[in-house]
């Protein structure tokens, strides 16, 4: 009988192994399939003129149609414009998220810091085309014109409720003595946080400011309403602007631009999925680092 149960536990044992393996697999097959696809077909245009010229206008595409030369032109113009987009959208999100979350962090049980959870739980489910139209109304409409500021400005609503509640996770993360021993000391709120708090979960900080990059970089409905699209570069911030997620969207309705779309959106993976293995880096280091 005993000998029964044992086999029978074992051959469970066994099956739940597979089952999770096979689960696991499946769950990555999207991802695999993904970065295949972009490989296979991003990799042929690949080279130092993809990175170090403008995308070409549509007169030099038809140009480059009636001749034996490939298409030329590169992504220059949405790597220049999306580096400006994203400093924009982090001089914004960083220090207003980073109030934010020591704000709720420390007066969690009032109503204002309830308001304040409870609408960053409803802002981190809106859907990026409401803010891209919001932003628009706010910012593009009035002056009459789209900008990288404007597509910084909506980059940084999008991405400010995760970034809260990514801070948040961080100190919430640290030991309680933490505090204890600031206001055993006599301290205020104030002072514990800019004194102990912070200083003691800085690279966990730096991780979330770079995994928010990550997630954030390649979103494009908020900059289709404010940023809209320029082939040239363009370093002036009040001005018409583009990005790389811009320049996908682009490429994909071009029908002679193919190649540079999965070239830009393999580019565009390949930086998404740099900034999230180094955040993940800095995460664990610093949890290893609090709990020694």
């Amino acid at each position: 009988m005993i000998a029964n149960k044992n086999k029978y536990r074992t051959s469970v044992k066994r099956l739940s192994f597979c089952l999770v393996h096979v689960l696991s697999f499946l769950a990555l097959l999207p991802f695999i399939l993904l970065l295949f696809s972009l490989i296979k077909n991003g990799k042929k245009h690949l080279s130092v003129d993809f990175f170090t010229s403008s995308t070409p206008s549509i007169s030099e595409i038809s140009i480059a149609l009636t001749g034996p030369e490939s298409i030329p032109g590169g992504i220059l113009n949405g790597l220049s414009g999306g580096f400006f987009i994203i400093i924009i959208a982090v001089v914004i999100y960083v220090p207003i998220g980073m109030m934010a979350a020591v704000y709720f962090f420390n007066y969690r049980n009032t109503k204002p810091g309830l308001l304040l959870h409870y609408s960053v739980i409803i802002l981190s489910g809106l859907p990026s085309i409401i803010i891209g139209i919001c932003t628009y109304l706010w910012i593009v409409r009035p002056f009459y014109y789209c900008s990288a500021f404007a597509g910084g400005v909506a980059l940084a609503i999008a991405i400010l409720p995760g970034f809260i509640l990514s801070v948040l996770h961080i100190f919430e993360q640290l030991p309680q003595e933490l505090r204890v021993t600031g206001t055993s000391l006599g301290l205020s709120y104030t002072r514990i946080m800019l004194k102990l708090v912070i200083p003691y979960s800085k690279i966990g900080l730096i991780s979330v400011v770079l995994s928010s990059l990550s997630k954030g970089i390649g979103k494009t409905t908020p900059l289709i309403f404010t940023t809209l699209w320029v082939f040239d570069i363009n370093r002036d911030l009040f001005q018409t602007s583009t990005s790389l997620s811009l320049l996908v969207w682009r490429f994909f309705h071009e029908p002679y631009m193919t190649d540079f779309m999965w070239s830009a959106a393999l580019l565009l993976l390949i930086i998404v999925l740099t900034l999230s293995l180094i955040s993940e880096r800095f995460y664990r280091n610093w949890i290893k680092e609090i709990k020694l």
